[in-house]
């Protein structure tokens, strides 16, 4: 898809070159090269993204870089606007030069994504932004309640009429998700109560985190669209469930690597000792169980909606096959960190 003549003028493009960067679900990314050598990110929002969560990830990234963290900056239009609106929102961020992995291959890797947002959470706890339209966080009754919608009788008829090739996928996925609903009745009254809500970045998955170019150390957390309040329950625990995962939430034999959690708690309670209470700490393998089930949740309503997330064409048929198949990674991973945490799985 190509970007609109407005939002190229807007930023002075008209001889940048633009390359796509297909890493992420959600937003449209763009590497961009200017005429002199200088480089930036542009990106065309997700539409459930509003023009706020922009203003707020300006005055959050200004917040870290105070307090020496290294974090992409907004960069204005040629005429001062934080956005652009055409087909879309669209924002220039500052170009940073690392490493974006799409797993986490060792303790080690894992150490030093958790030291990273340890590091992130120590310079988040001093800051005062307020948010006048928080982002819903993590709400997983309400996401497993859309995937009841979904599969209600008529809801399914009703699909399966609008999509006659898809008929066993589609039964595959109802099975599935039948199974995450009854996962998610027994987990849900186990769950420890949930930490105070703090600042948090609100999707931590591995490829939201850009690490030196030799891969040792954590640079910088991408992607501050999601910024809002939560508790690190939700928050370690989505990170969790994405870093300690080493095949790949694309793969549907996904399994817990127990070392990898150990490490990435380590890294992170070491950098934010003294901001962030063990107590909070020790709900995130918990957390992990709770965000697992209900991304599958989100996936398998994907598979019946068939138009929110990205998907990879080079490895599978359809958005819905893709989605099929992060469903049944998440709902083993949920199993898994729930057995770690000694919950019902």
């Amino acid at each position: 898809m190509t970007v609109p003549p407005s939002v190229l003028d807007a930023y002075g493009l008209a001889s940048a070159r633009l390359v796509p960067i297909t890493i992420g679900l959600i937003n449209r990314t763009y590497e961009v090269t200017f005429e002199d050598g200088r480089k930036a990110i542009l990106q065309r929002l997700h539409p459930t993204l509003r023009a706020r969560s922009i203003l707020d990830l300006e005055a959050v990234t200004e917040h870290l870089a105070g307090a020496g963290m290294t974090t992409p900056r907004l960069v204005r239009t040629v005429d001062g606007r934080a956005y652009v609106e055409d087909d879309g929102l669209y924002r220039m961020l500052t170009f940073l030069d690392g490493l974006v992995v799409e797993t986490v291959d060792g303790p080690e890797r894992a150490w030093a994504a958790g030291s990273l947002v340890g590091r992130f959470h120590t310079a988040l706890a001093s800051c005062g932004h307020s948010f006048a339209e928080p982002r819903p966080f993590h709400d997983t009754a309400a996401h497993l309640a859309r995937l009841d919608a979904v599969l209600e009788p008529d809801a399914l008829s009703t699909c399966r009429a609008a999509s006659p090739d898809d008929h066993a996928l589609l039964d595959a996925a109802a099975t599935l998700g039948r199974a995450v609903h009854a996962r998610w009745a027994a987990l849900a009254p186990a769950l420890p109560p949930p930490p105070p809500a703090r600042i948090v970045h609100g999707d931590l998955k591995i490829t939201n985190l850009m690490f030196t170019a030799d891969g040792a150390s954590g640079l910088a957390v991408l992607d501050l669209d999601t910024l809002t309040l939560g508790g690190l329950d939700g928050e370690l625990g989505d990170a969790l469930r994405s870093w300690c995962n080493p095949r790949g939430e694309s793969d549907p034999d996904a399994r817990v690597d127990p070392a990898l959690v150990e490490a990435a708690l380590a890294g992170f309670r070491q950098a934010a000792a003294g901001v962030v209470s063990e107590p909070e700490v020790a709900t995130a393998v918990a957390g992990a169980a709770r965000i697992a089930t209900e991304l599958s949740a989100r996936f398998l309503v994907d598979v019946f909606e068939d138009r929110y997330f990205g998907w990879d064409p080079t490895r599978f048929p359809s958005r819905r096959a893709h989605n099929l198949v992060r469903a049944r990674s998440q709902h083993a991973v949920s199993a898994g960190f729930a057995a770690l945490a000694g919950l019902p799985h």
